[in-house]
């Protein structure tokens, strides 16, 4: 499993220059908008979506068939992609609240307090966390390239439920019910996610078990 860790990771190591400028513009694009939740939502867009670079480049390089030349399980190596995207929602959550906390900081920029750039912190991991869930099984039974197809739609479907409940929902009952009931809704939400994730490892183990390359 290690292995396989340092090769998700190994990919990736020669775009980090590139990405360390990108996460630079952002926190400057952040200062400019004054606001460190810019920053939180583009780090964690972008770290989430290297996953999908890091599939691309296992598709095109025959990984798979290679890899299961190997002593290695099949649901090891998809474990290896679910943890690998774990991990990089956590590398998101800690840079993202890091930078988020040291933007509002400044004179110029602050704005958001502490509960709020936690709260969308742990909102960005909990969606990261959804839309992988469903999307990692997509990848395993589609393929990459084809599975984009689908993201939009697994995108859309958290951003169209919060609308349209803020829609339905009177503004001053939703603020009452968040200012009463926001632990118990992030508890909830968290658990649903993880819960989904796990599921999504089961169903993608499935998938690669049958899978011929």
């Amino acid at each position: 499993m290690s292995g396989l860790l340092v090769k998700e990771f190994s990919v990736l190591k020669r775009y980090g220059r590139q990405y360390v400028i990108l996460f630079i513009f952002f926190a400057a694009f952040s200062f400019y908008l004054k606001s460190p939740t810019y920053m939180q939502s583009m780090l964690t867009m972008v770290l989430a979506m290297l996953t999908f670079t890091g599939m691309s480049y296992d598709h095109m390089a025959g990984w798979d068939k290679y890899v299961l030349t190997m002593p290695v399980e099949r649901k090891t190596v998809v474990l290896s992609k679910y943890i690998t995207t774990l991990l990089w929602a956590v590398i998101a959550l800690v840079i993202g609240g890091v930078s988020g906390v040291a933007l509002s900081q400044v004179p110029a920029v602050k704005g958001e307090g502490l509960p709020e750039i936690l709260a969308v912190s742990a909102a960005l991991f909990c969606m990261a966390l959804f839309i992988y869930g469903i999307m990692l099984p997509l990848i395993f039974k589609f393929g990459v390239e084809r599975a984009r197809s689908f993201m939009f739609i697994v995108i859309l479907i958290p951003v169209a439920a919060v609308i349209g409940l803020s829609k339905i929902i009177p503004e001053q009952m939703m603020h009452s019910f968040l200012n009463n009931y926001a632990l118990f809704l992030i508890i909830g939400i968290a658990v649903f996610c993880i819960a989904l994730y796990m599921i999504s490892y089961v169903i993608s183990v499935k998938i690669y078990a049958k899978k011929e390359f």
